[in-house]
């Protein structure tokens, strides 16, 4: 065995293997060092092999030919000797012994990149090394204190000052906190030149506990402190070892703001004792005894030891947390360096060790995350962040909190999207912790919640809308409307709440008044105004003011009207009337428009009223009252439930004034037009549509609305069985009055229908008042005691009586349509029997209007039905497709040589001689039902079909055939697939056939199938010839094709492959008629 060897016997061992290398040509020496990226790496090596010693010191003594390092270690053994100078050995102590740093044993072979013959003086041995691997001048009867390793500097490709430059450069550049995870050394000394440096460690225990420790670690004069938790490693791969290795979490600590915190480490590479390759992309330090590669530059997450020990370091980070929550150590700053970033990447594993470790311990419901009060910790469950500090100075107590969010703490108000916007995210979204706002809280405020509070929380309330809150009390629509705006937020004098405002936007609340003559009005109570804030919030910002007449007339006299039967006497009425008259006389602008608004609601029964027909007085609404007149008496003789002021009550009150007010008021002098349900069949709202924007379609979820009106009163009146010319002209006066008055004059004539179709749109129609008025009998000519119907009548024979000259007469008159004198000679001039033809079509136009029928639509209906009769013969005389046979024929290119750069005819269509027959007409196919189309397209596709298993069975083998697929296999025995597509799997491909070889599609088939012999026009749609295109553009043209197929009812049809459409149609040979283009 080695270990029984004596030192010559080691030598001789190691002479025959350096023969060997050398024999065979073997370069180990370049193999083992080309490991490490980092020549000067050979420093780590060797602070590894002092701490696997126990030394607690070591130096590094640069000097301009050799670097010689010092350190207080355990001596050399033979055993060391002979692991230093192997290769890996099978014995290797090191290996055995999983806590040691350097179990590869190849470690110390860096050295090789500065020197050739490193030399070792440890104890009683003193020894260097030649060739890689042969101890050489070794005496072993010394007494060294310490182990002390000298480097005399020499390499094949580098010189002894660029070697001194690489390892200046590396002592420059020392990181210190590799000493923070080691468990021996305690102080590291670099020199070169004048120049030292020394890195020390200091631990100790805090609060007597084996699990954190305060540790420094200084260089020279400057200190750098950690928080470092600790614990022995407990996988089963290191169980057997003496002194088990630790796994540790290691936390920066800074002063900031007077305070030690926790800050981002310098390096968020993972240690393995020392620092390696590996990046964590955390922001504190994790050390473990990873198995790692030789040159420590990354891990092997693959091995199970690496994920037992990520898993200890999860456990160790609860711990942590616990004990950093059980002493008052989370802060702000801890939180934002922990693992936030749940959209960081799965191949992150270490990260994402931690970050599942933290987040099921803060959800387990231990007291982790600051409250807005100092030391005071809380779960998740039980916590919400606030969106606006200023809410924290009137919700902060348990009670309020489970009240309105069922939570208990506000969060650290430092917590913001703003200033910790990683952190509040990872609160909101993986904690489910919910952020509330100002608006939160009041859409979550009741009645009772304001009751309940004191008046010096009600004075900070509005101190706070006061500040930076418009939004919560602002006016504006439903969507902009502040939430406080229409609730119970207004304390009373009495102690009641209330809203600011009615519905309407309009004050219900008064400032404290002292005005003897006003009473029983709601004001706040003086108790909550006593500071500036809340004065200027309630004064100001919402425009409460001390009350006046006319908030008495609106508080106290409008609402004894507002009921289904009023009941005050006249005298007290006129009482009310005078003062809302003065009050209205004497008010600006603004004032007057809110009395007539008062009024007009229609719910108020405000004006004294005498029933036209049964004499009764009562109280009625502004709508349900006319002013009186002889004429609209006579008007409305007829009509029940009519309505005229009682101008006996008024009549000491200035006739001129009381008309003002009451016009203003919107009282009418001529009749109201009244809405009236309208029902217009589909065909007539589509004749509306088109006669608009030329398109029939509508969007259905959007609706229609149709709006008519009747005219209050006419429909009795002009109907009556005994007509008087008096009565007419009574008529005819009515309208003029009301065209006189009324701004939008023609809602008397014109209906409207509106839809939507991408727009909203609205069309006009004759009005249910105009049809009346055009087809009732009621106007008279001169010296006749018989009414006619306007049409029937010529304007010059109008009595004279009807007054014609002005604006509105002319309105009249040009919407009645009275017969011209054209028409007049017309019928005059028609036989007997072609005038009685006239008048039947005339009763049968009129007929259709009257029930709602287009008489258009309904004669094209026929024709359709005759249409679908004479398709159906056509298609049952069609031959079966299995009888029927296809004949294809060459495609002809259009001749254009007789087209000639001219204008000519628009009509015609560049006519020419040489090729003068035009294409047909479009009209014919559209002519066509759907159903005849249907089954024209699907005898097109049969055919094509067939045609196709015709043509392709000339060149390959067919093997089988369903109803859509054809199958055949080529000579290469490529399989070769005729698809005809559903209507369900060519939508938006372009094509009806498909043709494939193996899964490469080799050809696209459009099928154009018509019932003509000779020419047609082809629809093609978007989808068509885009593909097309596609093809065309990419070289492949060929690969799609039209198949037109002509006769598809007859006995013998006609196929044409027209490939490569868009090269023939560029090419001129093509002809596209009409191009429809979209933009």
């Amino acid at each position: 065995m080695i270990d029984n060897m004596t030192i010559q016997e080691l030598i001789n061992n190691r002479k025959e293997f350096v023969d060997a290398q050398v024999k065979n040509g073997f370069d180990l020496t370049t193999v083992l060092v080309g490991l490490y990226s980092d020549a000067s790496h050979f420093v780590y090596e060797i602070l590894q092999n002092a701490e696997d010693s126990k030394a607690t010191e070591i130096t590094f003594d640069l000097r301009e030919d050799a670097l010689v390092v010092n350190h207080n270690g355990t001596h050399f053994t033979y055993t060391d000797i002979n692991a230093i100078t192997g290769i890996s050995n099978l014995q290797n102590e090191k290996k055995k012994n999983l806590e040691k740093i350097g179990k590869f044993g190849i470690g110390f072979k860096s050295v090789y990149a500065v020197t050739e013959s490193p030399r070792i003086q440890s104890g009683i041995y003193d020894f260097q090394i030649i060739d890689f691997v042969l101890p050489d001048r070794f005496t072993e009867n010394n007494n060294f204190k310490d182990t002390t390793i000298t480097l005399n500097f020499k390499n094949k490709k580098l010189s002894n000052t660029e070697i001194y430059q690489l390892i200046r450069s590396k002592f420059e550049t020392f990181e210190y906190y590799n000493l923070l995870f080691l468990s021996n050394l305690n102080s590291i000394t670099l020199k070169w030149n004048d120049v030292k440096f020394v890195f020390n460690k200091k631990e100790k225990s805090i609060a007597g506990n084996d699990l954190a420790f305060k540790t420094i670690l200084s260089v020279n004069k400057e200190k750098h402190q950690y928080l470092v938790f600790k614990t022995t490693v407990a996988s089963k791969e290191f169980s057997k070892l003496k002194n088990k290795p630790n796994i540790a979490i290691a936390f920066k600590q800074d002063v900031k703001d007077a305070n030690l915190q926790i800050v981002k480490a310098d390096t968020s590479n993972l240690f393995a004792f020392f620092e390696t390759g590996y990046e964590t992309f955390l922001n504190f330090l994790i050390q473990a005894p990873f198995s790692t590669t030789p040159a420590r530059d990354n891990i092997d997450f693959k091995l199970p030891v690496n994920i037992e020990l990520l898993d200890e370091l999860g456990k160790l980070m609860k711990r942590a947390l616990q004990h950093l929550a059980q002493n008052k150590l989370i802060t702000i700053d801890f939180l934002n360096q922990l693992p936030l970033n749940y959209k960081i990447e799965d191949t992150k594993i270490v990260y994402w060790f931690f970050f599942k470790a933290v987040k099921e311990e803060f959800l387990e419901g231990g007291k982790y995350l600051p409250t807005m009060f100092k030391n005071n910790y809380q779960a998740p469950h039980d916590l919400a962040i606030v969106r606006g500090r200023e809410l924290t100075s009137l919700i902060s107590s348990v009670a309020d909190l489970q009240l309105l969010f069922e939570k208990k703490y506000w969060m650290d108000t430092k917590i913001t999207a703003d200033k910790t916007p990683e952190l509040h995210n990872y609160f909101t979204n993986q904690l489910n912790i919910k952020e509330y706002t100002p608006e939160d809280f009041a859409r979550k405020t009741t009645d009772a919640f304001f009751i309940l509070k004191s008046d010096s929380w009600m004075i900070k309330f509005y101190e706070f809308l006061n500040g930076k809150q418009e939004s919560l009390w602002r006016n504006g629509n439903k969507k902009d409307q502040g939430v406080l705006r229409q609730k119970a937020i207004i304390r009373l004098d009495n102690g009641q709440h209330i809203p600011p405002f009615d519905t309407s936007d309009k004050p219900i609340v008064f400032l404290p008044f002292k005005n003897q003559n006003l009473a029983n009005f709601n004001t706040v109570s003086p108790k909550v105004l006593q500071s500036k804030g809340a004065m200027v919030f309630i004064k100001d910002k919402l425009g409460i003011r001390e009350p006046n007449l006319f908030d008495n007339i609106k508080n106290h006299i409008i609402p004894l009207y507002r009921t289904s039967e009023v009941n005050i006497s006249q005298k007290k009425h006129l009482e009310h009337f005078k003062l809302i008259l003065e009050v209205f006389s004497k008010s600006n602008d603004n004032f007057k428009d809110e009395i007539i608004e008062l009024l007009r609601d229609e719910n108020i029964k405000f004006i004294h009223a005498v029933n036209s027909f049964t004499g009764k007085k009562s109280y009625q609404n502004y709508q349900d009252v006319y002013l009186p007149s002889e004429m609209l008496k006579q008007y409305f003789s007829l009509t029940e439930g009519i309505y005229f002021i009682n101008m006996s009550i008024y009549e000491n009150i200035d006739k001129e004034t009381l008309y003002v007010f009451l016009k203003k008021c919107n009282v009418k002098s001529y009749p109201w037009l009244v809405k009236h349900s309208l029902a217009l069949s589909h065909s007539q709202k589509e004749k509306l549509r088109i006669s608009l924007t030329n398109d029939h379609r509508i969007t259905e979820w959007h609706g229609e609305k149709i709006v008519d009106h009747k005219l209050e009163g006419l429909e009795d009146f002009i109907s009556q069985e005994k007509l008087s010319k008096e009565d007419s002209k009574v008529i005819w006066n009515v309208l003029l009055n009301y065209l006189s008055s009324e701004s939008d004059k023609r809602r008397l004539f014109k209906s409207e229908y509106s839809w939507t179709y991408r727009y909203y749109y609205t069309a006009k129609f004759r009005s249910s008042i105009l049809k009346t008025l055009q087809e009732t009998n009621w106007l008279f000519v001169n010296d006749s005691a018989i009414p006619k119907k306007p049409r029937e009548i010529l304007l010059k024979d109008l009595d004279p009586d009807y007054p014609k000259a002005s604006d509105e007469g002319l309105l009249l008159v040009e919407n009645l349509k009275f017969q011209t004198e054209a028409e007049q000679i017309l019928l005059g001039q028609l036989p007997p029997d072609r005038k009685a033809l006239f008048s039947q079509f005339e009763a049968i136009e009129r007929l259709c209007n009257e029930k709602g029928i287009d008489l258009t639509a309904a004669l094209n209906e026929l024709a359709k039905e005759s249409n679908r009769e004479a398709e159906k013969k056509e298609l049952e005389n069609a031959p079966e497709i299995d009888d029927m046979e296809t004949i294809e024929e060459d495609f002809v290119p259009f001749d254009d040589s007789g087209i000639e750069g001219k204008e000519g005819n628009r009509n015609s269509e560049g006519q020419n001689n040489n090729n003068s027959q035009e294409p047909p007409k479009a009209p014919s196919r559209n002519q066509q039902s759907q159903q005849m189309k249907n089954e024209i397209g699907e005898r097109g596709e049969s055919l094509a079909m067939k045609h196709l298993k015709k043509l392709w069975s000339k060149k390959a083998s067919f093997i089988n055939e369903t109803e859509t697929v054809l199958t055949f296999e080529n000579a290469n025995k490529k399989i070769i697939t005729i698809s005809l597509l559903n209507s369900e799997n060519k939508k938006g491909i372009g094509c009806d056939i498909i043709i494939k070889k193996g899964e490469e599609e080799i050809e696209f088939i459009e099928v154009k199938s018509t019932k003509m012999e000779d020419k047609d026009l082809f629809p093609v749609n978007g989808y068509q010839w885009s593909l097309a295109y596609k093809k065309f553009k990419l070289g492949q043209g060929d690969k799609f094709s039209f198949l037109i197929v002509k006769n598809v009812l007859s006995q013998k049809s006609k196929i044409t492959i027209v490939r490569n459409p868009i090269k023939k149609w560029k090419d001129g040979e093509l002809r596209a008629h009409p191009i429809n283009l979209e933009f």
